[in-house]
């Protein structure tokens, strides 16, 4: 695997992830979408999902990667998408770096 030194320059944004306020608690995908493209029309220079803005810590595996694929669609290479993998264990840390890896590799 080859590594790129990227350099990023302005505003990268870590944006909250909105939950439908419903039983299932799933990601509103229409207010994420409308959110990113918000952003887009007004902007800024990167979109960072899942950024540790205080939901991170519940993300289920599946949760992150939807949220990650939304926006890299929604995006559609305009700006660099960044998504943070951090969580309170290791383990599930290094599931989402491996999601964050393969969804990067999908665009390449």
């Amino acid at each position: 695997m080859k590594a790129t030194k990227k350099e990023f320059k302005g505003i990268v944004v870590p944006i909250v992830t909105p939950f439908k306020n419903t039983e299932g608690q799933e990601i509103d995908k229409d207010k994420l979408k409308e959110q990113i493209r918000f952003l887009l029309e007004n902007g800024v220079h990167g979109i960072f999902i899942c950024s540790g803005t205080g939901e991170y810590a519940s993300y289920r595996e599946l949760e992150f990667e939807e949220a990650a694929k939304i926006a890299v669609d929604e995006v559609n290479g305009r700006v660099p998408v960044l998504a943070g993998a951090g969580s309170p264990g290791t383990q599930t840390a290094v599931k989402l770096a491996r999601i964050a890896r393969m969804l990067a590799q999908m665009l390449s």
